[in-house]
């Protein structure tokens, strides 16, 4: 990340402090930044945006020290797989995965007892199992 992208991570995640939500959109990120695991370490979120980037890929461990969020919206990246470990966010009712290269729904999302509300358009998924589909 470049001086000024860096800049708005910290002051995105200094808001979230405040309000419990943290707002990455267009902050030009190729993946989850891991300062934010560090600045965020004693803030329990409830929703995280990571809406606009250029991420490939959601670390584990977004879903293990964020356990708490209950909306998730990564729409508009790279995305093509979730973690496993996204299964440990009980309370997450919102996801939002669309405009991503998704070309299946990630079998994570079949577990998700809480979840809601997905939202998936725009990806190039040609078949949901909606038996497994929970709700």
């Amino acid at each position: 990340m470049a001086g000024k992208e860096v800049a708005k991570v910290i002051n995105r995640c200094d808001q979230a402090k405040e309000d419990k939500r943290l707002n990455l959109t267009r902050c030009d990120l190729t993946q989850v930044p891991d300062a934010i695991f560090l600045l965020l370490r004693n803030t329990v979120l409830e929703s995280c945006t990571l809406s606009q980037n250029l991420i490939r890929r959601i670390p584990s461990k977004l879903a293990v020290k964020f356990s708490s969020i209950s909306e998730l919206h990564l729409n508009n990246n790279h995305l093509s797989t979730l973690p496993d470990e996204l299964k440990q966010m009980e309370e997450l009712t919102t996801l939002d995965i669309s405009h991503n290269h998704f070309t299946a729904l990630p079998p994570v999302i079949y577990r998700m007892d809480s979840l809601k509300m997905l939202s998936a358009e725009s990806n190039t998924i040609t078949e949901v199992n909606v038996q497994r589909l929970k709700h």
